[in-house]
């Protein structure tokens, strides 16, 4: 083991669990010293450890401070790796070696999946080898043009939640993502944050699946704006006292939008893009980026420039600019 002299200090930099340490003596470490501090370090992670191996060893070291959702989202990217590069061993694994599994990852996915597979290879090698770069080429992401639905799209749909004898569960939740609440905030709310008299909502939490495919509540937003209080419409709130909180999973709202769009002969759009049609709106408004960025509680207005190329007033200007827009009877 080299020992360094630095000043007045005594560095010694070992390699452990295919993890680099730093560790400064105020004098010349002995052998035993230098031992005892590298068996303090050891972990059930060794050198020769697979990448598989230790990627499970490294999402449960992280359990307590991941959401459920990243950590579901990590066990199933890494069932997508081929059992060739799980089995490599994690300290010797190589730039060439990454690059032929995105290759071959880049036959069967999408480039933004691809993206989310390199990232989920980063994050375990640089837990281990913290101080090797890997230089990979990933695929280029295509542009995509997603639909965003139209203020009359939104209106047959919910005509069609309130008139067909089923569907009225699903008006409140549906009129909650035009407001730019996600799936999961929606499906989270408890009586307790909805306060009828002025209309405000509090968003502190979301379902989201955990690891074992359970839904469960997150008490933590997905960013750190994302907890917020927003204001929608009466007819919003007419809504709810009528037909009350939506008790089901997040996946029935979005495969009874899917059936509904295709029986009504919409063009498909996914529960979250409400939440584009609500920016979107909000934008033809001329309502501030900023408030927009708040209201909707995305982490930075550039979120929002990313998607919408345009220049983006308070609360209640919002919940008008909405409301007007979604102008229907629940009687």
């Amino acid at each position: 083991m080299k020992i360094e002299k630095r000043g007045d200090k005594y560095r010694i930099q070992p390699y452990v669990n295919g993890k680099r340490h730093s560790i400064t003596f105020d004098h010349k470490p002995s052998q035993r010293e230098i031992n005892e501090i590298l068996e303090e370090l050891d972990t059930t992670i060794s050198g020769e450890s697979t990448f598989e191996a230790a990627a499970l060893a490294m999402i449960d070291d992280k359990n307590n401070v991941l959401s459920p959702s990243t950590i579901r989202g990590y066990h199933n990217i890494l069932k997508g790796l081929s059992d060739w590069f799980k089995s490599l061993t994690i300290i010797l694994i190589t730039s060439n070696e990454i690059q032929r599994e995105i290759n071959q990852l880049s036959t069967q996915k999408s480039a933004k999946t691809v993206s989310n597979y390199y990232g989920f290879i980063s994050v375990v090698l640089s837990y281990y080898r913290p101080f090797t770069n890997f230089s990979v080429k990933l695929p280029a992401k295509q542009l995509r043009i997603d639909y965003i639905p139209k203020a009359e799209d939104i209106k047959i749909l919910l005509h069609d939640c309130l008139h067909n004898g089923f569907g009225e569960k699903y008006a409140f939740p549906i009129m909650l993502g035009c407001f730019g609440m996600r799936l999961g905030e929606v499906t989270a709310l408890t009586d307790e944050d909805i306060d009828t008299a002025t209309c405000m909502i509090v968003i502190n939490k979301t379902k989201v699946l955990n690891n074992t495919n359970e839904y469960v509540i997150k008490h933590a937003a997905k960013t750190d704006k994302s907890n917020r209080i927003i204001q929608v419409s009466g007819q919003c709130i007419e809504a709810y006292e009528r037909y009350g909180l939506y008790d089901g999973y997040p996946k029935t709202i979005s495969d009874y939008l899917s059936r509904r769009e295709s029986a009504l002969g919409l063009e498909h759009f996914s529960f979250h893009k409400l939440r584009h049609y609500f920016a979107s709106v909000s934008i033809d408004q001329g309502i501030p980026l900023s408030t927009i960025q708040e209201f909707g509680g995305w982490s930075s207005p550039r979120t929002l420039q990313r998607i919408y190329q345009h220049n983006m007033r308070d609360y209640n200007e919002i919940s008008s600019a909405i409301s007007s827009t979604l102008d229907i009877s629940l009687a």
